[in-house]
């Protein structure tokens, strides 16, 4: 029953958000988001966090994935450091309670087990 829940809140899927407004507006509909807040002229880097965390998605239904550019999210930007892009935005009941700098080395796996640990997927699944 959570499971069909989920999926018509979107969970499953990763999705690209356009501005701050919608930003807020979804992650205020989910319990657990996940969002990538990326430099979209920085290709490598924005497509390890996207490869990961479209991996993720299907598997994860408990939390909603999405990402979104930081040149369409001036206000999200301005908590982190630019040249700290991408980062993982961890929010909870839409509020943005801690954050994960990433790097090269991340893949679907550790970016999981990051997630898990803080308790934004569950492990058993």
């Amino acid at each position: 029953q959570k499971t069909e829940q989920w999926k018509a809140l979107g969970h499953g899927k990763y999705t690209e958000l356009n501005s701050d407004q919608e930003f807020f507006a979804e992650v205020a509909r989910h319990e657990r988001t996940v969002c990538a807040l990326f430099d979209a002229n920085a290709r490598v880097d924005a497509g390890i966090i996207h490869s990961a965390l479209e991996q993720i998605a299907p598997v994860h239904l408990e939390t909603k994935l999405c990402c979104i550019p930081a040149d369409k999210a001036p206000l999200l930007s301005m908590h982190v450091n630019v040249e700290s892009l991408p980062v993982l935005f961890l929010i909870r009941s839409g509020k943005v309670v801690d954050h994960i700098p990433v790097d090269r080395s991340f893949n679907a796996e550790g970016v999981a087990y990051e997630l898990a640990d803080r308790g934004f997927l569950d492990s058993d699944e």
